[in-house]
């Protein structure tokens, strides 16, 4: 049975319905919008820089107090930013590990 590469290569012919869709009562309002926050300036910039610095320092500073601790890293994994402070974070949590691991040997 020979075929020829004429047939074999053919895309078979679709007709699709159109649903006509109503235009949207936004229009691309949205669109234009979206592409105009993509640009920060220097000053946001800065102020996210001072903020993650704030929060670091927050992290560090209440170390004599683990629930604190662990109620502030629950609060920034909820906002979705805990990827800025990875490192951090992971060394507050080992610090904590740390710190309970010793009092329950020292019980024993």
């Amino acid at each position: 049975m020979y075929v020829s590469v004429a047939t074999q290569n053919a895309a078979p012919n679709v007709t699709r319905r159109s649903a006509n869709y109503h235009p949207s009562v936004w229009g691309d309002h949205f669109l234009r919008y979206a592409s105009d926050t993509t640009e920060i300036d220097t000053h946001s910039e800065q102020q996210h820089q001072q903020l993650k610095e704030e929060v670091k320092k927050m992290l560090g500073t209440v170390a004599n107090k683990p629930s604190q601790q662990l109620n502030l890293i629950d609060a920034i994994q909820r906002l979705g930013v805990s990827y800025h402070f990875d490192t951090e974070i992971d060394s507050v949590l080992g610090h904590i590990y740390e710190c309970c691991t010793s009092c329950d040997n020292k019980d024993d």
